[in-house]
C-alpha cells in the first residue's frame, strides 16, 4: 500500500524568549566596561533551538554555552558533508572522539555506506525540527539531531531527508562526536536507511536498483532481475511521463531494519512468527523541505527467497505505487489500490490484448462474493481511507476486490488508457469530475454497471 510519511517535528519552547532581555542587559553592562560582546545565536545549531545553561561570564562546570555548542555543531555537520562529496573516509571519521573505537566504528559503518550509493548530491545539516538535549553523566555533551539529505544519479527525481541522532561534547578546545544514537534510540520511531547498517550491497539493472546487504548478494541480484522484467508490466500501463520508470528497492534483512518498516512480525521477532501479513510496501520519504521526496519500495527478507507467482502479483502491485507516487494525493483510496492490483494481475493474449476473463480468475474472489455475483446481486464497494483498510481480514479483501473489478471494468470497457486518465483527473480535481469527464458516467451508474459485469464475466470464467 502506498504511504506518505511526514516527520514529526517536536515544538519548539519559548525559553529563548525569555533569555534575550537577559543577555541584552549582560551585553549593555560589558559594552559599558568597555569589553568587546558577541551575543550567542538565538538558535541552537544550525536553527535547533538548544536549552543549555544560561551562559555566565566565565565558563562554569555545567559546560561550555550556547555558542560554543553553534559552532561545534556546524563545524561537524560541514566537515562530514564535505567528507562525503570528496570521499574522503580519514576526514569523516576525524569528527570522532579520540580514542574511541566504538565511536569510529559507527561513523565507518556510516561512511561505508553512503560511499557505496551513486550520490549526485549530499548534505548533512542539523535539523531545526528537534531539539537538542543535555546528555546525562557526560561533562558538557549534548544531542545532535541531524538531517542527511541526498538523491542518487540516475534514479531519483526529488531528493529524501533522513534524521541521524548523534551525541557530541567538547574537547580540546573544539568539539567531537562520543555517540551516534540513529539505530540504536529506543524512543525512535523512524525508518531506518540501509547505509546505517554494516555490509551494504547494491545491484542494478536498467531500471532497477537494489539495495542490500552482501551476506545475500546473490539473492539481492535474482530480486532485482525478477523485478526488471516487472516495470516492462508496469510501463505498459503506466508510461514513464508518470514516473521516471525506475524502481529503488530496500532490501536488507538486518532485524532492527525490517522492525523499522513493518513491525516485529516481520522481522522474524520469537513469538511473533517469521512471516509479514505484506512482503512490501511503496512509500514516499520526506524531502526536508516542501513537496514529497524520494520515492522508494521496501521489501521483506522473504522476497529473497525465490519469487512465488504471488508475489510477483504483489511486487507488480506495489510498483504501480512507484509508477503513480507522483500524481497527487487526492486520488480516493478504491482507485489506488484498485489501479494497482488491476496492474499486478493483469493477463494478456499473446498479441498483448487484455484477458479480462482471465485476470479476473488469478484475482479470486471471496465465498460471499461468490455467492452475490451468482445471483447477480453483487456491486462493488467503493471506499476511500481509512475504511478501505478497516474491518476483518475477509472484509479488507472484499475491499480490494471491489477496487479490482472496478478497475479491471474501466480498463476492459474504456481501454488502460481510460483507467490512467481517471487516476489522473481525480489527482487534478475530484473523483466525480474525473468520472463525468472521462468516462461519461456517475458513481451510481459506475457501480451499477461493475455488478453486472462481474457476473458476466464470473459466468464466462465457470462455464466456458
Amino acid at each position: 500500500m502506498a504511504e506518505t510519511e511526514d516527520p514529526g517535528l517536536r515544538g519548539r519552547g519559548d525559553g529563548r524568549h525569555r533569555l534575550l532581555p537577559a543577555l541584552a542587559l549582560v551585553a549593555a553592562l560589558l559594552t559599558g566596561l568597555g569589553v568587546a560582546v558577541r551575543l550567542p545565536a538565538v538558535a541552537g545549531l544550525l536553527g535547533t533551538s538548544l536549552q543549555p545553561p544560561p551562559p555566565t561570564l566565565s565558563q562554569s562546570s555545567a559546560g561550555p554555552g550556547p555558542q560554543a555548542a553553534d559552532d561545534g555543531g556546524r563545524s561537524i555537520v560541514t566537515r562530514m558533508t564535505r567528507a562525503v562529496r570528496t570521499h574522503d573516509e580519514a576526514a569523516f571519521l576525524s569528527v570522532a572522539a579520540p580514542g574511541s573505537a566504538s565511536v569510529r566504528d559507527r561513523l565507518r559503518r556510516v561512511y561505508t555506506g553512503l560511499d557505496t550509493l551513486p550520490l549526485a548530491s549530499f548534505a548533512l545539516t542539523v535539523d531545526p525540527g528537534r531539539r537538542s538535549e543535555t546528555v546525562a553523566g557526560a561533562q558538557g555533551a549534548r544531542t545532535l539531531p541531524v538531517l542527511v539529505t541526498y538523491r542518487l544519479q540516475g534514479w531519483d527525481d526529488a531528493p529524501l531527508a533522513v534524521p541521524m541522532l548523534l551525541v557530541v561534547a567538547p574537547a580540546h578546545g573544539g568539539w567531537v562526536v562520543v555517540d551516534d544514537r540513529t539505530t540504536t534510540d529506543s524512543g525512535t520511531d523512524q525508518r531506518l536507511e540501509p547505509w546505517l547498517f554494516a555490509d551494504v550491497y547494491l545491484t542494478r539493472t536498467a531500471h532497477v536498483l537494489v539495495v542490500g546487504d552482501r551476506d545475500h548478494a546473490a539473492q539481492t541480484r535474482r530480486l532485482a532481475r525478477t523485478l526488471e522484467t516487472l516495470t516492462a508490466d508496469v510501463r505498459r500501463v503506466w508510461p514513464e511521463r508518470t514516473w521516471n520508470g525506475k524502481v529503488v528497492v530496500y532490501a536488507m534483512t538486518s532485524t532492527t531494519f525490517v522492525r523499522s518498516w513493518y513491525g516485529r512480525s516481520a522481522a522474524g521477532d520469537s513469538g511473533n512468527g517469521d512471516r509479514a501479513a505484506f512482503v512490501a510496501k511503496v512509500v514516499t520519504l520526506p524531502s526536508g523541505g516542501a513537496g514529497g521526496g524520494a520515492v522508494r519500495m521496501v521489501v521483506t527478507p522473504y522476497l529473497l527467497e525465490r519469487p512465488k507467482s504471488g508475489s510477483i502479483d504483489v511486487l507488480r502491485h506495489e510498483m504501480t505505487h512507484v509508477a503513480t507516487a507522483r500524481l497527487g494525493s487526492g486520488v480516493p483510496t478504491w482507485l489506488v489500490e484498485g489501479a494497482a492490483e488491476y496492474t499486478g494481475f493483469a493477463r494478456r493474449a499473446g498479441d498483448g490484448a487484455l484477458d479480462a476473463t482471465t485476470t479476473f480468475g488469478r484475482h479470486g474472489l471471496t465465498a460471499a462474493e461468490v455467492t452475490s455475483t451468482a445471483s447477480g446481486s453483487w456491486r462493488p464497494t467503493l471506499l476511500g481511507r481509512p475504511q478501505f483498510y478497516n474491518g476483518s481480514e475477509a472484509a479488507v479483501d472484499e475491499h480490494y476486490n471491489s477496487a479490482f473489478i472496478t478497475c479491471l471494468y474501466i480498463a476492459d470497457r474504456y481501454g488502460e488508457s481510460a483507467l490512467r486518465r481517471v487516476y489522473e483527473e481525480s489527482a487534478r480535481t475530484n473523483e466525480t469530475t474525473a468520472l463525468s469527464q472521462v468516462l461519461h458516467t456517475t458513481r451510481g451508474r459506475l457501480v451499477t454497471a461493475v455488478g453486472a459485469y462481474a457476473s458476466t464475466v464470473r459466468n464466462r470464467l465457470v462455464f466456458r
